[in-house]
C-alpha cells in the first residue's frame, strides 16, 4: 500500500506533464493498466463496483446502444463516477463521443475558474538563426516554452487544454517542448483556449 501511495503522485505529475502512459510504465516498472489505475482511482473503483454488480445480477447489461439504438456490442459509460451503478450502455462510437463531451465540459469549467491576464501574440515570439540562410539571417518563431509557462501559470493541464482546443495531449507536449513547429492559427487557438488572448 505504501508503494502505491508513493507511485500515485509520480504518475499524476507525469500525466499532467503530457508523458505517455507507456513511458511512465517503463520508467516506474509497472504496467500501463496499473498507471491508469493509479492516475484515476475513483474511476477504477467505479468500474470494479459495476463489474461486481453485473456478476451478481444486480445490474444487467443492455444489448443495444441506449443513444443510437445500434445492435453493436455495448460498453458501460459512467456519466458520473460518484454514482458507479448509474451507467449508460453505449456502442463504442457513442461511448467515445460521450467521453469527449465529458472531458470538454470539464476542461471548460477548469478554464473558466482561472481569471487570466491578457497577452499579445507577439509576447510568444522568439528569434533564432535562420537555417535556410545558413546562419546569416534570423527568423521569428513561436516559443513553445513560453506557451507552456502561460498554461502552467493558469493551472491548466495538458489534457484539459487539449480537450478544449481540441488536439491530442502528445501534440501539445511536442509543441511546448519545441519538437513541432506550428502556425499562427494554432497559437491563437492555444491562447484563446486559455482565455488570455
Amino acid at each position: 500500500m505504501s508503494k502505491e501511495k508513493s507511485l500515485r503522485p509520480l504518475v499524476e505529475k507525469a500525466l499532467a506533464d503530457g508523458e505517455p502512459q507507456s513511458s511512465i510504465a517503463r520508467r516506474l516498472g509497472i504496467s500501463r493498466q496499473r498507471v491508469n489505475q493509479l492516475a484515476r482511482p475513483r474511476e477504477h473503483a467505479a468500474r470494479a463496483r459495476l463489474r461486481e454488480a453485473v456478476a451478481r445480477g444486480a445490474v444487467s447489461s443492455v444489448q443495444a446502444c441506449q443513444r443510437c439504438g445500434s445492435s453493436a456490442k455495448t460498453e458501460a459509460h459512467h456519466p458520473d463516477y460518484a454514482k458507479p451503478l448509474a451507467v449508460e450502455f453505449l456502442c463504442r462510437k457513442c461511448h467515445r463521443s460521450a467521453d469527449h463531451e465529458k472531458r470538454g465540459s470539464a476542461a471548460r469549467a477548469q478554464l473558466a475558474a482561472h481569471p487570466a491576464r491578457k497577452v499579445a501574440l507577439d509576447d510568444f515570439l522568439a528569434v533564432r538563426s535562420c537555417p535556410a540562410c545558413q546562419g546569416v539571417g534570423e527568423e521569428a518563431y513561436f516559443d513553445g516554452a513560453a506557451f507552456r509557462a502561460a498554461r502552467e501559470e493558469q493551472g491548466v493541464s495538458l489534457r484539459e487544454l487539449a480537450a478544449e482546443i481540441p488536439c491530442s495531449p502528445s501534440y501539445l507536449s511536442d509543441v511546448e517542448l519545441g519538437r513541432r513547429r506550428f502556425s499562427e492559427d494554432f497559437a491563437r487557438q492555444y491562447l484563446d483556449a486559455l482565455k488570455i488572448l
